[in-house]
This record gives structure tokens, sequence and C-alpha cells, in this order.
């Protein structure tokens, strides 16, 4: 067993700090740009885009393919054995499976589109053209973070595209009235400006020697990354579809406005798990590597640590949103999203929860544990999918909140039970209990 040294907490440790760091950022500027487009869009216009952005969002499942999970997972693994070669092997795979899912995916969704009725036809159609550069974006962030450059390899995502999108929108406001069509074009253009410059850094912090490695690939090794991938994206399909299918329904069974609403309510209850996702983006290969080293120690404090990070910073977040809820929406979105309010207090709830268990399912995932958690969130998102039919037509965006807030709870609780019988490992931020 490989020890984790004091060099290895520390190198942790700043890359939890830059992680951080850039997550905040990235949530303040994303909250930032829900905040101009929902003021310049108004509440159907913003709803049109939320309603397009969420479409979209869900076509990135099949065209990811579940490839950025299984670079980070296998990226770290390789390096644990020091397989140099295979790391290369890995990523050029990657980019050429990236390329050809993305393509594909691209042209159904514009064909799809076009049969759409012609309230959300011109929309959908412009926002399919974010789904090629999202998924190399993805996959250059997945080699970054496997690497251990987390901080670098978000930085694009999370900080160049929503400013860029930020200034496009506030620019092409100026010269005239902006829809729902030119927010999503601008959109476009901040994910491929996104690309080129997350390229540039890939490229930069990648050895030459590196791109230079060549040797057949095994068929075996082919089929076993193309298996992982097609179960890690099954579990990325529950995972978004989780996310995004409560707007979806809204926008289906109520109206778009109403969509552009619960949309806001959503931005703004996942500002709670901001600690979650970044401290998941850091963990990930290093949980990879200790099971890797079969390092059970080093693992099980690595988790607990990370879990009480995360409820740290949740519950302060939690709290100002639960009572300040309504101050914030009527001061910072303004007219047309009171009934937000509600619901944020609703989602806090499911966050908090969903904080207190830390990284599990990226623990789970990176124990190759890929087709039980996607077993788990597939049964949640059922879960979601009635109870949201049940009470959306009865409480409307409301109902939509509790099931939002109860799938998130469910799958929580049933991977922590998981992980503590398969792999042994406690991952509530809170002290297990001792008869």
């Amino acid at each position: 067993m490989a020890p984790f040294s004091r060099a290895d907490w520390r190198g942790l440790l700043r890359q939890m700090s830059g992680g951080l760091v850039g997550k905040v950022a990235g949530a303040a500027l994303a909250f930032l740009a829900s905040i101009v487009l929902a003021r310049i869009l108004g509440a159907e216009g913003y709803g049109r885009y939320a309603f397009a952005i969420a479409i979209m969002t869900v076509a990135l499942v099949p065209a990811q393919l579940g490839i950025p999970s299984l670079i980070v997972r296998e990226t770290a693994r390789y390096k644990a054995e020091r397989r140099w070669e295979r790391v290369v092997q890995l990523w050029r795979w990657s980019i050429k499976a990236s390329v050809v899912s993305a393509c594909v995916v691209t042209i159904c969704a514009v064909i799809m589109s076009l049969l759409m009725g012609a309230g959300f036809r011109s929309v959908l159609v412009i926002a399919a053209f974010t789904i090629l550069p999202s998924t190399l974006n993805s996959v250059r962030a997945a080699m970054l973070r496997g690497s251990g450059h987390v901080a670098i390899g978000v930085m694009p995502e999370y900080l160049i595209k929503p400013f860029i999108l930020i200034v496009a929108v506030a620019l092409a406001a100026q010269f005239g009235n902006l829809g729902a069509d030119g927010a999503i074009a601008a959109n476009v253009i901040a994910c491929v400006v996104t690309y080129a410059i997350g390229w540039a850094i890939l490229k930069k912090l990648t050895p030459p020697i590196a791109w230079q490695i060549t040797g057949p690939i095994l068929e075996k090794t082919q089929k076993d990354w193309l298996s992982a991938a097609i179960w890690l994206s099954l579990l990325a399909s529950s995972q978004v579809i989780s996310q995004q299918v409560d707007i979806i329904l809204v926008g289906a069974l109520v109206d778009a406005q109403q969509a552009g609403v619960f949309k806001v309510a959503v931005s703004a209850g996942t500002l709670i798990v901001f600690s979650l996702n970044a401290v998941n983006l850091v963990t990930a290969p290093y949980f990879s590597r200790l099971i890797a080293q079969d390092n059970h120690l080093a693992l099980q404090r690595l988790v607990t640590r990370s879990s009480q990070f995360t409820l740290l910073c949740a519950v302060p977040l939690c709290l100002a949103l639960y009572f300040g809820s309504d101050f914030i929406v009527s001061k910072v979105y303004g007219v047309g999203f009171d009934g937000a309010a509600s619901c944020i207090r609703i989602l806090c709830v499911g966050q908090l929860v969903n904080a207190a268990f830390g990284a599990v399912s990226g623990l789970m995932t990176m124990a190759r544990q890929q087709r039980t958690v996607a077993a788990v969130f597939s049964g949640s998102l059922i879960i979601n999918i009635c109870v949201s039919l049940f009470l959306i037509p009865v409480y409307g965006i409301e109902g939509a909140a509790v099931g939002s807030s109860l799938s998130l709870i469910i799958w929580n609780i049933c991977l922590a039970v998981l992980a503590y019988r398969r792999l042994g490992i406690w991952t509530l931020a809170l002290p297990r209990w001792r008869s």
C-alpha cells in the first residue's frame, strides 16, 4: 500500500482551494448571467431560453457518452500505476469517440428541433450548435482534472464562458431588442471561444512528446473503455435529466413563463452546493488513486474531511437563501419572478441533505460502481418524474421543487448505505453512531 504523504495532502489542499475559488467565481458569474438574462429577456423570454438550454443539456449526455468521467478515473489510475502510454492512448480514443458522438447528436437535435412548434423551433435549432464545443470542453477539462490540474481545467468553463456570455448579451441588448434566439446565439459564441481557449491551455500544460506517443490500442482495452463509458453515460443521463426534467415538465405542463421562474429558483438553490461541486472536481482523481493503491485509511480520512468541508460551507448559504429568498427574488430578479421564493425554500432542504452526504456519487463512480450508481439515480429520477407529474398540475412550480428535493434526498441516502456496505467508507459529514 503506497503512502499518502504530507506533500500529497498539501497538493490536495491547494487543488481544493483553487477549485473552490474557481467554483465560487464561476457560480457568481453564472448567477450574474442569469440575472442579466432574466432582466433583459423578461419572464417569458427567459423561459424560452431556459427551456432550450435544459433540452440541450440533456442532449449533451449521449454526446459525451460518459467519456469525461472515464477520462478522470482512468487517467488518475494509470498515473498511479505509471502507465503513461495508456494515458495518451485513452486521450486519443476519447477525442475521436467524442467528436463522432457529438456530431451524430447535433444532427439529430437539429432535425428534432425543426419538428417542434413555432414557439421553440428557432431557439432549439440555434442551441443545437452548442453540443460539439461543449462536449469537447468537457473532454479537455477531464484530461486536466485527471492529470491534477483541477483549477486550471475548470477555469474556461466556469469563468471564461459566463463572462463572454454576459458581455455578448449586454452588447447585443444595446443595439436592439434581444430575444431568446439572440441570447442562445450568444451562448453558442461563448462555447466556441471557451473551446479554443481551453484547448490552448491543455496543449501548453501537456508535454509535446506526449502527443507523439503512438502505438495500437488493444481491441479488448477499447471494449473495456466503451463498456465503462456507456454505463457512465447512463449515470450521467440520470443526473442531468434529474436536474433538468422539472424545468421541462413545468414548461410542458404550465407555461414558458413559469419555467423561467422555476429556473431562477434552481439557479439560486445550486449556490448551496457550490462547495460540493468544487470538492467533487478535486477529489475524484484522488479517490481513484487511493482505491487503486488500496489505501483505505487515507480514503476514509479524505471522504470525511471533504464531507465536513462541504457541509460547513453549505449551512450559512442555506440559511441565507431560506430566510432571505423573498428579498433576493424581488430585489435581484424583479417583477414576474415572485413565485420563485417559495421554491427556493423547498430546494434548500434537499440541497442541504445533498451537501451533508458529500461526494458519495463521485466516490462510488471512482470505485467502479457505476452500474450501481446509475441504477440508484435512475430509480430516484423515476420517483422525481412521478411526484412532479402528480404535484405540478395541483401546486405548480412548488410541486416541481418537492419532487426535485425528494429525489435528491433518496439517492443520497441509498448511495451512502451502499458505500458503507461495499467499500466500508462512511460518507456522511456527521460522525457514525456506535452502539
